[in-house]
């Protein structure tokens, strides 16, 4: 278990770029999170982390892409600015960048995921899965700094997000992150 910019002296022999996840799993590693939760469904098919319809899997995969890429830079992106700039390179956080990103980016990409989530269950069904996890992980690093997805504009991906917060696997890793972070501010 690692945090990202709080990675192992020899984490590069696992992850060459540095980059978090990186698996292990016997004598395989694997990096990127695409790549390891591809790898995970073949090899571990009892439980599935992608649906099994071609369609649904290149739908799941178009929005773990949209998470990796648009995600990342706006929601994840404030969490660089408010948190681990200030935290781990000693900088302040640019208001200008903060304002825009919490005033328009954000919300725009809010009001595209309102129309991609269900109103009940996961994305593919009863079961979460990784595309299900792709979606709100940055939402998560963006609450760390303040952003809380407003739940009278997004009523249906605010409802989604609390699904899967509630999930026990879920409340277990982030009380763990919780930890991780708290000791990072010291």
């Amino acid at each position: 278990m690692v945090m990202p910019m709080a990675t192992p002296e020899d984490y590069n022999k696992i992850s060459p770029l540095r980059k978090v996840p990186a698996l292990q799993d016997g004598d395989l590693t694997l990096c990127d999170s695409s790549v390891i939760c591809e790898y995970l469904d073949e090899a571990y098919p009892e439980r599935a982390t992608m649906p099994a319809s071609p369609a649904d899997r290149a739908k799941a995969r178009w929005l773990e892409e949209y998470a990796d890429s648009k995600l990342s830079e706006v929601a994840s992106g404030l969490f660089f600015e408010v948190v681990l700039k200030p935290m781990m390179m000693k900088q302040a956080s640019d208001a200008d960048k903060v304002k825009a990103l919490t005033e328009d980016k954000i919300p725009a990409q809010l009001d595209y995921l309102e129309t991609q989530v269900p109103e009940k269950d996961f994305v593919f069904g009863a079961t979460a899965m990784v595309v299900d996890i792709a979606l709100i992980t940055h939402f998560i690093n963006a609450s760390y700094a303040g952003f809380i997805v407003d739940a009278q504009r997004w009523p249906i991906f605010a409802a989604y997000m609390q699904r899967l917060l509630d999930l026990p696997n879920m409340k277990k890793r982030l009380a763990h992150e919780a930890q991780v972070m708290q000791s990072m501010s010291k």
